[in-house]
């Protein structure tokens, strides 16, 4: 069980590796991380949560911290890309969790 854990904990490390593909779609050379587009989605989640009345807006922010945890292993693929690949995303998130 440990042993899984750390493989996890490392695993989603590599998401700061990982970079965001649509915006090299545009040009943009040197486009933010997985991790950075994670963090920001979830600091923007919890506000808008939080401006709405959400009762539990650290929920919401949970969720958007770990909604591309699955990138770790696929890659960030673009909307582009995807329509010609086709994998199971939840396949992939209950193989690493």
């Amino acid at each position: 069980m440990i042993k899984d854990f750390c493989e996890l904990m490392f695993e989603l490390g590599m998401l700061r590796r990982v970079k965001r593909q649509g915006w090299r779609l545009i040009g943009v050379d040197n486009p933010e991380s997985v991790a950075e587009h994670s963090l920001r989605a979830a600091q923007i989640g919890f506000l808008l949560a939080e401006l709405e009345g959400y009762e539990k807006p650290e929920k919401v922010a949970a969720m958007m911290i770990f909604h591309d945890i699955s990138e770790c292993r696929t890659g960030d693929i673009h909307k582009v890309a995807n329509r010609y690949l086709s994998y199971d995303e939840n396949d992939v998130i209950k193989k690493q969790v």
